[in-house]
């Protein structure tokens, strides 16, 4: 599955990559980029800003901030899954009572490693999270390559937690997207080979890649 992700640092521009990505075909979910400048260097529209529609699609937002705490104003935005980033939280503990909080507000609870971080260091958490995220390129910032190991890093993944569902986010294209999904990815979250440019073209060009793949 292809899930847009959004990253913009104003609300208007948000609203606007919004309206165009919501109506593509068969898209199921989108992602929303949040960064606090912080945690990555960008600074993105906060979560107070935006607005979500009343829809049948899936919203998920993608925390790189640090220290998330508060994910019941997510709730009320309408938003469906949180993704934490392990690097986020400066104990383990700190991130399961985040992780048990977003069960608690009825969300799913998702886990992102940056690609300095080790895939071994989610085994610890395949038991009682069923979703991942494996970013494969550095956070925060669009239109950077796949770095070249990414496939290695989810095929690792995929072998010790083989019913979970795994986004593989940052660099995907039609060049890569049917290597990913051969290769285990449940979902690729595309931004710029999406976005930049003619969106519908790009998303028919992904599709044929994947069909072709």
């Amino acid at each position: 599955m292809i899930i847009p992700a959004i990253l913009e640092t104003n609300a208007k521009q948000f609203q606007a990559k919004l309206k165009e990505v919501s109506a593509l075909k068969g898209i199921k979910t989108i992602q929303v980029d949040f960064a606090d400048g912080e945690f990555v260097a960008t600074k993105t529209a906060s979560v107070e800003e935006i607005k979500l529609p009343k829809s049948k699609l899936e919203f998920e937002a993608h925390l790189m901030v640090k220290n998330p705490q508060d994910f019941s104003v997510y709730k009320k935005v309408g938003f469906d899954k949180i993704i934490l980033h392990y690097e986020s939280f400066e104990s383990e503990t700190d991130l399961e009572t985040a992780l048990e909080s977003i069960r608690k507000l009825k969300m799913i609870p998702a886990l992102a490693i940056s690609p300095q971080t080790a895939v071994s260091v989610l085994r610890y958490y395949t038991d009682n999270i069923t979703h991942f995220t494996l970013l494969s390129v550095t956070p925060g910032k669009q239109g950077q390559k796949m770095l070249p190991d990414t496939i290695e890093r989810l095929m690792e993944l995929r072998d010790h937690s083989t019913g979970a569902t795994i986004e593989v986010d940052g660099g995907v294209n039609a060049e890569n997207i049917a290597k990913l999904i051969d290769a285990g990815a449940s979902d690729c979250v595309v931004g710029s080979a999406l976005v930049s440019g003619d969106i519908k073209e790009n998303y028919q060009e992904l599709l044929e890649a994947i069909n072709n793949g």
